[in-house]
This record gives C-alpha cells, sequence and structure tokens, in this order.
C-alpha cells in the first residue's frame, strides 16, 4: 500500500509492483486536493491496463452501466424521465469507478448519436453554482446539457 493510500484511507487490494507504489505517490503528490476523488488511482490503472487512449474511445459495457443507472435513478428519485448529470455522474463513480469523466462524457454523447438517449439543456446555466455547472457537458450551439433522458 502507498503511503499517500494510507494517509488518504483507501485500502488497496491489489498488490502491485513496487515501481506502481512509487508512481501511485508520486501522483499522489501532483495531484494534490484532488488525490481524494480517486483520479490518480483511476488514470494510473487505465495506463496500467493499456487504455492510456480509453478517452477516445466508447466502452460498450460502459454504456449498458449508464443506461441501467438511469433507469434506476429515474425510478429511485421519480425525476418524471429527466435524470440531471450530477446525480449521475455520483451513481457511475459507485458503478464504475474505473471509468473517468471523459469516458463517461463520450459514453453520453455516443448514446445521444444513436439516439438511445436525448440530453436536455439547463435553461439558465449562468444561475448554477461553478461546482454544478461543472457537472454539465458543453455542447457547442445548444448550451450546457444538464439532463439525461432514455428514450422509449
Amino acid at each position: 500500500m502507498t503511503q499517500a493510500a494510507k494517509k488518504a484511507g483507501i485500502k488497496v487490494t491489489v498488490e502491485l509492483e513496487p515501481e506502481w507504489l512509487q508512481r501511485l505517490d508520486e501522483e499522489a503528490v501532483r495531484m494534490g486536493p484532488h488525490w481524494e476523488r480517486g483520479e490518480a488511482v483511476r488514470e494510473l490503472v487505465r495506463r496500467s491496463l493499456g487504455f492510456a487512449n480509453a478517452e477516445a474511445r466508447v466502452d460498450a459495457a460502459l454504456c449498458k452501466a449508464l443506461m441501467k443507472e438511469v433507469t434506476m435513478l429515474d425510478a429511485l428519485h421519480r425525476y418524471g424521465g429527466v435524470v440531471p448529470l450530477p446525480a449521475l455522474r455520483a451513481q457511475m463513480t459507485l458503478v464504475a469507478p474505473w471509468a473517468g469523466r471523459a469516458a463517461i462524457d463520450a459514453a453520453i454523447v455516443e448514446l445521444e448519436r444513436r439516439y438511445v438517449i436525448d440530453l436536455g439543456v439547463h435553461q439558465s446555466p449562468a444561475t448554477l453554482a461553478p461546482q454544478d455547472r461543472s457537472q454539465g457537458i458543453e455542447r457547442p450551439g445548444r448550451g450546457l446539457a444538464y439532463y439525461i433522458c432514455a428514450r422509449s
């Protein structure tokens, strides 16, 4: 277990090579306060598995997981079919912790391209707090995509 993982209280259940442990510690120092979000760990795991260019590819399993979670969140919170992206992102960190933001965004855009979902824009994104605004997907010519709706 790395020193940074011990400090952050993260349990490592996989045995890593000593060089990876060193790289995790270096990445934790580089990431600073963002280390708690696990971005450094996810990025190193993606690189170690040969997915350095994973952001460019859309994973079919991730698309399927996204659709399952959209349906589940809609039923659980009674969103009326229109699920906010921040709620979906929070759920996806639990369901697919290996998937980074870019991979999730690529899967969402791909699902929209295939007419599986619709993306709804926020009517007044300027009224959103910066941390909430950052949860949307900026679409040139359309605005801030902030809601996702599964097509029937």
